[in-house]
């Protein structure tokens, strides 16, 4: 009897501590998720506001308001606007909308704030993608080692190519996070990571909650943009090899067919459920979809591409590897060169490995794939980059294992400590990889391959990014907001410009009021406004926006309409560019107008004066001004290398000047010494005075 009580204490202390430990397992677990959830979310939510990409600038921030807009209304036909079709994108951007809204109206915010109004209609996307990234821990600590799981965990939160896509209203980082969510949940339903049947002691169903998981990520990465078609033969991979793997015989294969019908009925109704234009125009949501797919991505892009150094119409079948391996952080592409070896080791189960070669093949097909039509951006690989940091991370833990095997056990609480360190260390230097980026994570690319500047001359760069450190630029200049502004895509640049935007071209009109042109890293690299290139070819640009080694965004300043044109420099730094004189006047207040422009070629240091005579036709001088060239308020050492100076230079002379022909000479000089700077311009007329050394003739000037 004795001994029975023994037993029975032994066995109630046995389940004690079992269930403590899976009380404890589980708590942990939980820990882990939301912390990976925390670290995915705050590099994609904080301050992301400071600029536009092309595409939410043009299109997703207004389509957001007209989809809430209509949805309020009931208008749901109204509810479709591309053939994407960026349902999800729309509905966060709704959500985003009503929140900014909705606080902006009590008055916790201010409403006419543009950055705060970006990063409301922003939020709801990095979050949704966030918690992507915890729910695939939990997939991937069920279908690999949990090491694999935490590891890819935490690379894909802190990838700078997937962060900068999160932090926007759009449609890439969605698909990718779904479509990624969709295959891991397929995998688990169909329990390719498990044992074999034949090591079971029945067959395995299909995990049901599993399933469902994975319909509902795949309806909404089909919501989202077409090429979530591309992951649905990788999902029905899953399905063949679950029944194959549950026992490879006719009942298995039919509850694996039974299941994926269950499944695509999910798909089709949350396709349908979640879109309101569905629900009253089924056939013309379709046909949308279909049309966004031929006109739109199955032709090359309206503006054109370029690739290796040239303008083109297709990059072509290397587009996408090049274009992958600059996108890549080091610690993905050496993990990526390390996982073949996980996929071979001995460790690795037969589920594993099946779990590992699906995502590999789901990765090469959806290129392969991709690389079909001749429309190509780096985004639009962006879906296989969750699962390149997955093989990624199982090519990491085999080179650790074997690395262990080399060095000598620690104790159990060392271990521990370590492994913690381990954890901790890693996650703050991936943190401070991205916090040195943000918020332009889309100027990541490969420091291994040159970073920026290789991929500057390879693949098309800039979608926005820097346009508005350049407008920046332009308002704090003393003429900034007194003439226009000519940029491409002059949309982006209305929130952050204080003078009117107008079209690039309006930079190439004659009779312009351009006053600045921004030219863009990818409109130079297309040959965009080639009129305009021209134009520009050979000026120094005043200012140029440099963001992590890219030249991003170049601003010239044209200068103001003058009457006649003229190049001529006094010195290494100080140009003449144009003149006019105006005599109008001149009976009636005894002053003649003189218009200078000038452009500083180099930093000045001294505050040089200018000299302007008014010789009659035997060289004497019948009138002079001594001032700086600028103004007594623009002195040269204030003068901003490249940019124009223009003034009107009063010359006072006499109302009962004789008329006939005259001649007007200038020069610069240095006041403390009266040495003349040296001039390189046009020659002295044959019939115009000499006025000395380095004095530059202009005339003759006829005083009626």
């Amino acid at each position: 009897m004795i001994d029975d009580r023994l037993g029975d204490s032994l066995n109630v202390g046995a389940k004690r501590a079992a269930s403590a430990a899976t009380v404890s397992g589980q708590l942990m677990t939980i820990g882990v998720v939301i912390g990976l959830f925390v670290l995915a979310l705050i590099p994609r939510a904080y301050a992301t506001g400071a600029f536009v990409t092309v595409d939410e600038g043009l299109d997703w921030f207004r389509w957001s308001a007209l989809f809430l807009d209509a949805f309020t209304r009931g208008d749901f036909a109204a509810m479709r606007f591309v053939g994407h079709p960026g349902v999800t994108t729309l509905w966060f951007g709704a959500v985003g909308e009503t929140l900014h809204r909705a606080l902006g109206a009590v008055g916790w915010i201010d409403p006419a704030d543009v950055s705060v109004h970006h990063d409301f209609l922003r939020f709801p996307v990095a979050v949704a993608t966030s918690a992507c990234v915890a729910m695939a821990f939990l997939l991937l600590r069920s279908l690999l080692d949990w090491r694999i799981g935490l590891l890819a965990a935490i690379f894909w939160a802190t990838d700078p190519f997937l962060v900068a896509h999160s932090q926007l209203l759009h449609v890439d980082a969605l698909l990718a996070s779904l479509a990624t969510l969709a295959l891991l949940a397929a995998l688990a339903a169909f329990r390719v990571g498990a044992a074999p049947a034949t090591e079971r002691s029945e067959p395995a169903s299909v995990r049901k909650a599993a399933l469902v998981g994975s319909a509902l990520a795949y309806g909404l990465a089909l919501l989202t943009k077409a090429p979530a078609l591309l992951a649905l033969p990788f999902i029905g991979l899953t399905a063949l090899i679950g029944g194959w793997s549950g026992g490879n015989n006719l009942a298995t294969y039919l509850r694996a067919f039974r299941a994926m019908l269950v499944w695509g009925g999910i798909v089709v109704a949350v396709w349908i459920a979640f879109w309101p234009a569905a629900w009253v125009d089924l056939p013309g949501a379709v046909a949308g979809i279909i049309a966004e797919v031929h006109d739109n991505g199955g032709q090359p892009h309206e503006a054109g591409n370029f690739f290796l150094g040239r303008a083109v119409a297709d990059p072509g079948a290397l587009f996408y590897p090049i274009a992958i391996a600059l996108r890549l952080t080091p610690w993905a592409a050496a993990g990526l060169l390390l996982s073949p070896f996980a996929l071979i080791a001995r460790r690795t189960t037969a589920g594993q490995r099946a779990v590992l070669l699906i995502l590999l093949a789901f990765a090469v097909g959806f290129i392969a794939l991709m690389s079909l039509p001749p429309k190509k951006f780096d985004r639009y690989a962006l879906p296989i980059f969750p699962t390149l940091n997955v093989l990624a991370a199982a090519g990491w833990i085999w080179a650790i294992d074997q690395a262990r095997r080399w060095i000598p056990r620690a104790g159990v609480r060392t271990t521990a400590i370590l492994n913690s360190g381990a954890w901790i260390s890693l996650i703050g230097l991936l943190g401070l990889n991205l916090a040195w980026y943000h918020p332009y994570e889309l100027a990541y690319y490969n420091p291994l391959l040159g970073g920026g500047p290789t991929a500057a001359r390879a693949i098309p760069v800039g979608w926005g990014e820097g346009l508005e450190q350049a407008a920046a630029y332009v308002v704090r200049q003393p003429d900034g907001c007194d003439r226009q502004v000519a940029a491409w895509f002059e949309e982006l640049l209305g929130p952050y410009a204080c003078p009117s935007v107008v079209p690039m071209n309006w930079a190439a009109y004659p009779d312009t009021r351009v006053g600045y042109v921004i030219l863009y890293i990818d409109q130079i690299q297309r040959g965009n406004h080639p009129e305009v290139l021209a134009l520009l070819n050979g000026r120094p640009p005043v200012h140029t926006v440099r963001i992590h080694g890219i030249d991003y965004a170049y601003v010239y300043q044209l200068p103001p309409p003058i009457d006649r044109r003229i190049a001529a420099d006094f010195g290494p730094a100080i140009g003449l560019r144009g003149y006019a004189v105006d005599v109008g006047a001149l009976r009636t207040t005894g002053v003649l107008a003189l218009t200078l422009q000038w452009q500083s070629q180099a930093p000045i240091t001294t505050d040089y004066q200018l000299f302007v005579h008014l010789l009659n036709a035997d060289g004497q001088t019948v009138a002079q001004a001594d001032v700086p060239p600028g103004g007594p308020e623009a002195p040269t050492s204030s003068w901003r290398v490249y940019h124009y100076q223009t003034r009107i230079q009063p010359i006072p002379t006499s109302a009962d000047l004789p008329a006939g022909a005259y001649w007007l000479t200038l020069g610069v000089y240095d006041p403390q010494t009266f040495a003349r700077l040296t001039l390189d311009g046009p020659p002295r007329p044959d019939a115009a005075p000499d006025d000395g050394p380095d004095a530059l003739t202009l005339g003759p000037i006829l005083i009626p």
